[in-house]
């Protein structure tokens, strides 16, 4: 009998484990660039990152794909002055979040 309550017990503590991860939604990590808010000399930008339980992800409404580790990697170009990067990743029950990188581009004369 104790080994049966053991057994259902470590059960529940996997399932509780597992779906943990479920409800905590999605969530993306901006590694590239490293600072928002952030003066840029090079029109070309490159933003890169990890998303995590995922079905999508969006920059500035495009669709972007990632690969089989939830890592991905575009390039933008920027326009001159103030730009704001819009991330927004969506799981399979639509809950979303949303990361914004803010970027000056100064080209240099």
């Amino acid at each position: 009998m104790v080994a049966f309550v053991v057994f259902f017990l470590l059960i529940v503590i996997y399932a509780f484990y597992q779906t943990r991860a479920l409800a905590e939604g999605p969530s993306i990590i901006v590694e590239q660039p490293v600072a928002s808010s952030q003066a840029i000399t090079d029109p070309l930008v490159t933003i890169a990152g990890q998303a995590e339980r995922i079905s999508y992800l969006f920059l500035n409404g495009g669709r972007i794909f990632t690969d089989e580790t939830g890592h991905f990697r575009e390039q933008l170009l920027l326009a001159p002055g103030y730009n704001l990067i819009t991330l927004l990743a969506q799981d399979k029950f639509n809950r979303e979040i949303e990361r914004e990188i803010e970027l000056v581009y100064s080209p240099i004369n």
